[in-house]
């Protein structure tokens, strides 16, 4: 990524204009495709009437129900009791640390599955006797 691809900032300052971009390029990427993914998703909604009320604040059974009223509006805002909020942040990062363990680690675990030879008789693996026509999963780390 070039660097005039991240020169513009939310707050340019004088002094901050004469610098070089002190984002990294992976952030900034990232930042764009989050928050252009977002307004893509949102404006599939503005064709709809949502259920939205100009001047009141909207209430909700429930904290879940705050969240789906936030994803489709463009307020984006989530209004309920705070420590159900911290709840469902609490929740949302542990429904995400499996993705993120994945994401970052060195290995990936890979699965082939392997069709049976053509003309080979019984196997005996482990000290079970393997048909013919088994077919196998083979458990492979990639790195």
């Amino acid at each position: 990524m070039p660097p005039v691809a991240r020169a513009l900032t939310r707050t340019p300052t004088p002094e901050l204009s004469a610098r070089p971009p002190e984002i990294p390029a992976a952030f900034a990427l990232r930042e764009f495709i989050s928050e252009a993914l977002d307004n893509i998703v949102r404006s599939a909604f503005e064709n709809k009437e949502l259920p939205e009320k100009k001047h009141k604040k909207p209430s909700f059974d429930s904290v879940h129900d705050a969240r789906v009223y936030a994803l489709q509006s463009r307020e984006r805002l989530i209004h309920g009791d705070e420590n159900e909020i911290i709840q469902l942040a609490a929740r949302t990062r542990e429904w995400q640390r499996p993705l993120d363990i994945l994401t970052t680690s060195p290995f990936r675990l890979c699965f082939r599955l392997e069709e049976p030879e053509e003309g080979g008789g019984n196997e005996v693996a482990a000290g079970i006797e393997v048909p013919e026509s088994m077919w196998y999963v083979r458990y492979l780390l990639q790195p």
